[in-house]
This record gives structure tokens, C-alpha cells and sequence, in this order.
């Protein structure tokens, strides 16, 4: 991302006590233009937009002294959307907000505002994105928080928030660790423990440090924000021997100070592992992790003002008359996300259908196998004569019947008369149904299709992170495509010794691969 480049390093500097900066004063020459900065360098300058002139020219901040008065910029607001359940759940969808909000910085509108209703998600793309707004120095970022199908914003949707300059929430919305389960949407499907898992999990907690260096960047109550992310904190209201208030930590009160009233009490009992979140229910949820309606999130400073509409905002942010133009490109990632999220899911069925297809050959292989090793024969034994020589050999009565006047035919009708019926025992052992040869070449095809749709999911796993279950890891595919690549390979020299020895083959079975969904 273009955010750690020269600008990065400098024009947060710069701009750190002048605000968006909007009209340029060359120190030296006292030469002014309006304009506004972008988040490209050229060259080790600042591409700046000169709208006296109407073009980008590359400048050197530091030989100006800037002043933000708006002038320069375009009279839009660009909207961007973080209503998707699919948001925090994709690397490729957060990568593309994180580019929407750098690109509309570029354009120069009046102010850039995200849209958030989302129930949370995972950290690392949560990252993405908040970063992406926190380093937007050139133009002012808004959160807000309308209170839509998801009813507010909640985990790490709330923390992106927490990245923002200004924080606007609706009447009805709420911020909190999490969020209420709703009936509608990619979390419809889930029971309550999976929803939890999925979109507030317990790995946030690592996030702690950065939570709370947002926080206090923006003059949010840190422990606020870290309650956003960790279930177990006990957070409380307290007021000093002052008179003044804090929010802090239940097991950190110091005596002088009063309790005024809790806001979480913490889930005490819970374990931050994913497995212990599968038995996590509603009423172990509701009361013990914070939960801060529009009144509260005002009043605790984890939001500066109640909007009812986006409209409200703009009047808030005291620019009644700017024009909402949406960010592109969000849209149609989050469908292709969607439809490669699908085609994975399809791919892990298929994958299923085809190991436990896979298995039962394979047991039938091994079963054949074991009848041939023990020989399948008949066997004809002198009963008057013990010592005699035995004979063994393949369906006689067969040989017989073909071959009438061949010369072991009628050595045998001799000895049938030397040697009555009554002192000769046959025994025959049973016949393979199959042969392996088929069964070998049918388990060939299932290992070589498995095979495929092993490399096609890891294939889409690779282009969109977060496409796969979280039970299911690329590491764990891999390691099945290497078992099955193995089996298969195996498979092909045992066929081998087929065409030369079939009573002597001896396979090893493939390697265990998990199936059912347990990969």
C-alpha cells in the first residue's frame, strides 16, 4: 500500500498541525495556490493538485506553509460501504476498501465518510482497513454508524470506526463487542456459537496494542476500545476523589475511587479458544461485554454526535450542500468474493464425496489383496496314500473338460481308478468377486480427481484469503493433495507388480486424508 512511502513518512508530519491542507504558500516567494494533497510521490515530491491551474504538480511540503480552508476542493463526500458481511471476512475485499479510501483521498473531495454496519470479523483484515483510514491525512475520514440490518457496529467493525476523525452513529445504533444475531445475511445460517467465533472471535485479543494506539490517536477511552475486542474485560465507570470520570479495568480500581456503574462484567468463565466459543451461548453473552447504545457511545466518547441521516452528517460535519458520489470497484469484489466463496465450498463437497469414495476402494483393494495372498485353489489330497505327491492346480474340472485327451487328463483318470473317490478330499478356497486390477484402476481415477479438485480449491484459496471455512486451512489441503498425490503415485507401482506378479503384491494404504469437512 502506498502508505508507508515518502508521504508517509513526511506529509503526516507536516500536515500534523496544519489539518487537510487546502491553500499553499511558498515560504521563500510568497507564491499561493489552492489545491489539496494526494498520497503519490514522484520522484521524492508530493503530487499536489493546483487548481488554479488545474493540474497535479510535485512539490516539496516542507518549502510551504499550508492552510485548510477547503478551498481547491471538490464539493463531494465519497460513501464507503462497510455493510457487508463479507467484508471482514475476505483479505481482497478489505485490500479494496483500504485502496478506496487512499484513492478518494486523491480526488480531493470534501471529506471521505465509512459507512459501518457490520457484525465484525477477523483481525488482520480489520487491520487493513483501519490502517488505511488512520494514515488518511489529506482529507478528513468520518465514520458512520447508521444502524442498519446489523444494528451498529460491532468487533472489529467498531475498531475501523475507532480509526476515524469523526465518529456519527444513528438513534437506534450501537457499538459493542458483539452483535445481535439477525435473520438475514451471510450469518443467517449459523447458530448463535458460530456467529461469535466467526465474527467476534477470540483471536482479536492480539490486536489489544493496536486498539488502544487508535484509541488514544483519536482521544477514545482506550479500555473502551479494547472492550470492543476482549469479551473477558470487566470494564466500569468510576469517579476520582476529584470529581473527575475514567472508565478503566474492574480489578484496577484504586480506593478513592467510587464505582458508578459497570458496563461489562466480563465473561469470566470463557477461554479465548476457538473451541471454547462453540459452546458460548446468548445468555453467557448479553450484560457481560460491552454494549453501548448512540446515548452511551456519545456520552463515553466513543463517538462525537447522533446523525439520523447521512444528510444529519453532512450538516454536522458543516458542509450542508456536498454531494455523496459512492467509492467503486467495492461492489463487484465483494460479488466475485461471494462467487469464489461459493466455488469453494463446492470444491470441499466435491472433495468429500470423493475421499470417502477413495476409502472404500482402497478398503476393497486391501480386502482383495488378502484373499489372493492366501491363494485361491483347489486342492485334491491322497486319503490312501498320505505320502503321495499333491497336486495343485486351477479349476481342474474346467482343464478337464477342455483338454479330454491330453496327457494329464488321462494320468488323472488313472489314478481315479487306482485310488477310489471315498480316499481323495478336495478343497477349494473362495474365488475373488473382483479383480484388483479394476478395483486399482477405479481408485486411480476417484485419487486423480481428487487430486484436481485439490489444487482448484487451494488455486481459489490462494487468490481470495478467507474464502475457506475457518475450520479448514490451505496448510491442511496442501498436505492432503501431498497424501493423495503419494497414494496415487503408489497405486501406479503396485500395478506394476500387477502385470507381473499378481500373488505377490503388496501396497501400502495411501496416507489418512480427512474427510467429511474434517480437513
Amino acid at each position: 500500500m502506498k502508505k508507508g512511502s515518502f508521504y508517509g513518512l513526511l506529509v503526516l508530519s507536516v500536515l500534523a498541525s496544519t489539518g487537510f491542507s487546502d491553500t499553499f504558500r511558498q515560504k521563500e516567494t510568497g507564491q499561493t495556490f489552492d489545491g489539496f494533497v494526494t498520497q503519490k510521490t514522484t520522484g521524492g515530491m508530493t503530487r499536489v493538485y493546483n487548481s488554479n491551474e488545474k493540474k497535479f504538480v510535485a512539490v516539496d511540503l516542507l518549502a510551504y506553509e499550508v492552510t485548510r480552508n477547503e478551498k481547491g476542493r471538490r464539493e463531494t463526500v465519497v460513501l464507503v460501504p462497510i455493510t457487508s458481511p463479507e467484508t471482514l471476512m475476505s483479505q481482497t475485499v478489505a485490500e479494496q476498501i483500504a485502496k478506496s479510501i487512499v484513492e478518494a483521498s486523491n480526488t480531493g473531495p470534501l471529506a471521505i465518510l465509512l459507512e459501518i454496519d457490520s457484525p465484525g470479523g477477523r483481525g488482520e483484515y480489520m487491520k487493513i482497513i483501519a490502517s488505511a483510514a488512520a494514515q488518511t491525512t489529506n482529507c478528513p475520514v468520518a465514520a458512520y454508524i447508521p444502524g442498519g440490518a446489523y444494528g451498529g457496529a460491532f468487533s472489529s467493525a467498531a475498531v475501523i470506526a475507532m480509526a476515524c476523525d469523526k465518529i456519527f452513529i444513528a438513534p437506534t445504533a450501537s457499538m459493542g463487542a458483539v452483535g445481535p444475531m439477525i435473520t438475514g445475511g451471510g450469518a443467517s445460517s449459523m447458530d448463535y456459537a458460530g456467529f461469535i467465533s466467526t465474527y467476534s472471535p477470540s483471536t482479536l485479543v492480539t490486536f489489544s496494542t493496536y486498539v488502544t494506539a487508535l484509541a488514544q490517536q483519536n482521544k477514545r477511552p482506550p479500555v473502551l476500545a479494547r472492550g470492543l475486542i476482549d469479551k473477558k474485560l470487566s470494564i466500569i465507570e468510576v469517579t476520582n476523589i476529584n470529581g473527575s470520570h475514567d472508565f478503566i479495568e474492574k480489578d484496577q480500581r484504586q480506593p478513592t475511587q467510587t464505582i458508578v456503574r459497570t458496563l461489562a462484567s466480563g465473561m469470566t468463565d470463557y477461554q479465548p479458544a476457538a473451541e471454547d466459543e462453540k459452546s458460548t451461548g446468548a445468555v453467557d453473552v448479553a450484560g457481560s461485554v460491552l454494549n453501548l447504545t448512540a446515548e452511551e457511545a456519545v456520552r463515553t466518547g466513543m463517538a462525537d454526535e447522533i446523525a439520523a441521516s447521512r444528510k444529519d452528517v453532512l450538516v454536522a460535519m458543516n458542509i450542508p450542500t456536498a454531494q455523496y458520489v459512492s467509492a467503486q470497484g467495492i461492489d463487484t469484489t465483494i460479488k466475485k468474493f461471494t462467487a469464489a466463496k461459493r466455488n469453494i465450498a463446492s470444491s470441499l463437497a466435491q472433495i468429500d464425496r470423493l475421499e470417502q469414495q477413495a476409502q472404500t476402494l482402497d478398503t476393497d483393494l486391501q480386502r482383495v489383496q488378502g484373499q489372493l495372498r492366501t491363494g485361491t485353489q483347489t486342492r485334491e489330497i491322497d486319503r490312501s496314500n498320505p505320502t503321495a505327491e499333491r497336486r495343485v492346480y486351477r479349476d481342474t474340472d474346467n482343464f478337464n473338460n477342455q483338454y479330454p485327451e491330453s496327457r494329464y487328463n488321462t494320468y488323472n483318470q488313472g489314478r481315479s481308478a487306482r485310488y477310489p473317490a471315498s480316499t481323495r478330499e478336495r478343497v477349494t478356497t473362495t474365488e475373488p468377486l473382483q479383480s484388483p486390477v479394476t478395483i486399482a484402476n477405479q481408485l486411480a481415477v476417484v485419487l486423480r480427481e481428487v487430486i484436481g479438485e485439490y489444487r482448484r480449491t487451494i488455486s481459489l484459496a490462494d487468490r481470495w484469503p478467507g474464502g475457506l471455512p475457518q475450520e479448514v486451512t490451505a496448510a491442511k489441503l496442501r498436505s492432503n493433495l501431498d497424501s493423495a498425490t503419494a497414494q496415487l503415485n503408489n497405486l501406479y507401482r503396485m500395478n506394476t507388480n500387477m502385470g507381473t506378479n499378481m500373488n505377490n503384491m503388496n501396497t501400502t494404504p495411501g496416507p489418512g486424508r480427512g474427510t467429511a469437512g474434517g480437513y
